[in-house]
């Protein structure tokens, strides 16, 4: 039976899963955004418009709000052909 590993250690262990997870987010995350050509228009979108991501999720912002209009307008009039 194996002893348990010492404070110390998971304290390093700790350490090395959070550097690998700052790697992650900010160097191997934002690489797509530089070689996928739909990924830079989107993000060009993003920052002419000044709307982030998250921010979608809400009908407070104006393209939000007419999408959903339209979908609910679209469903309404295929509803109504049958």
């Amino acid at each position: 039976m194996r002893d348990a590993p010492s404070a110390l250690t998971r304290m390093v262990r700790l350490g090395l899963a959070l550097a690998v997870l700052l790697v992650v987010v900010y160097v191997l995350a934002p690489l797509p955004l530089q070689h996928f050509g739909p990924m830079r228009v989107y993000d060009q979108v993003v920052q002419e418009t000044g709307i982030t991501p998250g921010v979608l999720f809400y009908s407070e912002v104006p393209q939000t709000r007419d999408a959903e209009m339209n979908n609910r307008d679209s469903i309404r009039y295929l509803v109504g052909k049958h």
